[in-house]
């Protein structure tokens, strides 16, 4: 969704000028182009600070451990339905 702002990290600022610059949207590390592999769900609302739970993400609402738990089940039982950040993002 083009509406969406995109927020880095203030550590990742110049990398992620960069990358827009050259390569696209992204999160100061990867592109969003180059992290999508597979079955796509969608993009989260994460960066890497925050998918780690690290104190200097970006997110103050990502929670990385109801995501991974959910997606744990969603892995584990296709009947599971999808990680609730994937859908709502």
């Amino acid at each position: 969704d083009e509406t969406q702002v995109d927020v880095v990290d203030p550590i990742f600022a110049a990398t992620h000028l960069w990358l827009s610059n050259y390569i696209g949207p992204n999160d100061g590390i990867v592109s969003v182009a180059s992290a999508q592999w597979g079955h796509v769900l969608s993009e989260l609302p994460a960066d890497h600070f925050d998918m780690v739970g690290q104190v200097l993400g970006s997110s103050a609402t990502f929670d990385h451990v109801q995501f991974y738990s959910e997606l744990a089940a969603f892995l584990c039982d296709e009947r599971a339905e999808a990680p609730v950040y994937a859908l709502n993002y």
